[in-house]
């Protein structure tokens, strides 16, 4: 527990030294979400966020920040101050995924499956997003449902 505390502590530190380089950081909650993620990322201005190690297809790990303990993945989340945040988790606000309470960062959802927002998530999984990705025109009439019911403005991000 203090070893995880420790590293956390140094990661954090790094990360904070850092993060002026970055203008993207991807929370990549586990090894599985990467392949999701990958065709996405930029290695030159991307963070890689997550809770356990995975191997980054033979990129170096310096972008690379672990975090195993409950304290510093909240502290992170809370304090990160890169422009647009990815992410393959919804729920945003609602574990310890959370906004930053200390800059306007935009969070962007990327899809990791096809099926529609609405059924098979919690009611509000997408409501704290900025911009959401959609696949098929079920996500996109699901998006538009949620925006109109929220009245939020959740931005679409089309692809296939």
């Amino acid at each position: 527990m203090v070893v995880n505390f420790l590293r956390d502590f140094k990661n954090y530190l790094r990360l904070k030294k850092l993060e002026k380089n970055y203008s993207r950081a991807f929370f990549i909650e586990n090894k599985f979400l990467y392949k999701y993620l990958v065709q996405y990322i930029n290695y030159k201005e991307s963070a890689l966020i997550s809770y356990e190690k995975f191997d980054i297809s033979n990129q170096s790990d310096t972008n690379l920040f672990i975090f195993k303990t409950n304290f510093f993945q909240q502290l992170v989340f809370l304090t990160i101050n890169i422009k647009y945040i990815y992410s393959s988790t919804p729920g945003l606000n609602q574990t310890i995924f959370q906004k930053s309470k200390l800059y306007n960062n935009k969070y962007i959802y990327i899809q990791h499956s096809s099926i529609g927002l609405i059924n098979a998530y919690n009611h509000d999984a997408f409501l704290n997003f900025d911009v959401v990705q959609v696949t098929n025109k079920f996500q996109l009439n699901d998006l538009n449902i949620i925006n109109k019911r929220y009245n939020k403005k959740i931005k679409v991000l089309k692809s296939k």
